[in-house]
């Protein structure tokens, strides 16, 4: 019975960050397209899909594989957790690179990806930190605290509202720099407010060594599974990204901005 309460707790809380994290961005996007022009949010929506994408690729079934590892090996844990979050970090922040590169063969209205310093430095911090939060979002249901996982996505959520609608407000830079810098920051803001939490129960309190040993013993399932999630996920993702290259950043806003409509619909 115990197991079965913490099975449906998770799955309720994957349901609820689900339906949030959806709901927050459509409105997210509703700021964003009544603070900055149009082609800016176009601009915006390809950056972000990009680094969601490359995001994705860079977990590598590491999420997967602590699920089905950290209760399996008791004392290990964070030793396990901290190695898969170096690693997919590392891998996100090397196809972010990747994205930059070649961001402007996709659409010329993407070459400021790669002329812009600090949109370099945005894609790339951003994909190695969306690999990392994935993987910690399927390491917290390893270790039977779902809750972690809907706070965090929580945090993340409003975080990137505010940070947005301060953007817009103090007009600190264009939207194509701003909405994927929010973006970026409530991330960030979301994994250290975690590592406090963590550190303040004591997880944290002393160096864990990371175990790279248990990443070879399953890699070839953890890949198998990842695969299945790709197949599944990556046609929403890359969708702003093709819009973008055979259309025009311009018409990409309005198709984003209708694509999150069928995407918020489709929870119910």
């Amino acid at each position: 019975m115990f197991r079965l309460r913490d099975f449906l707790l998770s799955s309720a809380s994957l349901g609820v960050s689900q339906v949030l994290t959806a709901f927050v961005g459509f409105v997210f996007w509703f700021i964003a397209a009544h603070t900055f022009t149009q082609s800016e949010v176009g601009i915006a929506s390809a950056v972000v899909s990009g680094i969601s994408l490359v995001g994705a690729l860079g977990v590598m079934g590491l999420g997967t594989l602590l699920i089905h590892d950290i209760p399996r090996h008791p004392g290990r844990e964070m030793g396990m957790i901290a190695a898969s979050l170096a690693a997919s970090a590392a891998i996100g922040g090397l196809l972010g690179l990747a994205f930059v590169g070649a961001a402007p063969y996709l659409s010329t209205d993407l070459t400021s990806v790669r002329t812009s310093v600090i949109m370099v430095l945005i894609v790339a911090f951003g994909a190695g930190l969306t690999s990392a939060s994935l993987v910690i979002d399927q390491a917290v249901i390893g270790l039977m605290r779902s809750s972690l996982q809907l706070a965090r996505n929580v945090l993340a959520a409003v975080s990137r509202l505010a940070l947005l609608a301060t953007f817009g407000l103090v007009g600190v830079a264009s939207g194509s720099l701003a909405i994927p810098g929010a973006w970026v920051a409530s991330i960030a803001l979301s994994m250290l407010a975690l590592a406090a939490y963590s550190a303040r129960r004591g997880s944290l309190r002393r160096v864990y060594p990371l175990h790279w040993d248990f990443l070879g013993a399953r890699r070839t399932s953890a890949l198998k599974h990842h695969l299945l999630n790709l197949a599944i996920q990556v046609p929403g993702w890359a969708m702003p990204l093709i819009a973008v290259a055979v259309l025009s950043a311009r018409t990409t806003a309005g198709f984003y901005f209708a694509w999150l409509l069928v995407g918020l619909a489709s929870f119910v």
